[in-house]
């Protein structure tokens, strides 16, 4: 992972490592994280641990609009048949597809948290008109009011 984030670090790209090891004095040590572990009274044991089942994972994200050349520089030094990217798909249930979704429209917490319970976990959404209104939205309106423009 050092000699990856020396790669992307070269290159002026902005990277982080996160996982269970990235608040380690290792990966701080490596620079592959900037929290100092001492600091922040984290103990080495949350690195190395007899009690793990597992190596740590050390996660590293990059900078998205420049992931595809820290990704082109580990195909060239280690060549496409040892190299595997891995990521991670989310998938939301009704509620916190509500949530999300509001979010995105701009619509306050406590506008998305009124539309979060018009469902329930694996139900159906209702968004009958009077649903909406019972929920004090207006049916009508193509796109949800802006937060200032709530009630």
């Amino acid at each position: 992972m050092y000699e990856i984030v020396k790669i992307a670090r070269d290159k002026r790209i902005l990277c982080q490592g996160r996982g269970s090891a990235a608040n380690s004095a290792v990966c701080f040590v490596l620079g592959i994280t900037a929290v100092d572990p001492a600091r922040s009274s984290l103990l080495f044991e949350r690195f190395l641990s007899s009690e793990r089942d597992e190596p740590p994972d050390i996660d590293v994200d990059f900078e998205h609009e420049r992931r595809e050349e820290v990704i082109q520089a580990i195909y060239e030094k280690y060549g496409r048949e040892r190299a595997a990217m891995v990521s991670e798909v989310i998938c939301y249930r009704g509620k916190s597809a509500l949530r999300e979704t509001a979010k995105a429209f701009g619509l306050s917490l406590e506008q998305a948290d009124r539309l979060a319970q018009m469902v329930g976990p694996y139900d159906p959404i209702d968004t009958t008109s009077t649903r909406l209104k019972e929920m004090g939205f207006d049916p009508r309106q193509a796109y949800p009011a802006h937060p200032a423009n709530s009630r």
